[in-house]
């Protein structure tokens, strides 16, 4: 994942790769595609990992439970982003 990359666009790319293997067919549980993905996000996304993995069965998580979660987090981080950039400094918060 690169820092410019949403999370929705990466998981598009991951499950595309996914199905491209199911297709050939390779054995690729759920469980395998997250931990990857898990892996693979760049370091904004680092806190949240450590909650997911700390929080979660990941042997039992979907990739969509992963995704929906990672999704709501970069909403968040990107409504914080928003209102920030709203103030004439942006150092005050």
């Amino acid at each position: 994942m690169t820092d410019q990359e949403s999370v929705c666009d990466y998981f598009g790319k991951i499950q595309a790769i996914a199905n491209s293997m199911r297709g050939c067919h390779e054995q690729l549980p759920d469980s395998k595609v997250v931990e990857k993905i898990l892996r693979t996000l760049t370091l904004a996304f680092d806190h949240i990992v450590v909650a997911i993995e700390e929080s979660k069965d990941l042997d039992e998580m979907t990739v969509e439970e992963l995704q929906n979660s990672l999704e709501a987090h970069e909403q968040r981080l990107l409504s914080r982003k928003g209102s920030r950039s709203s103030f004439p400094c942006s150092n005050c918060w």
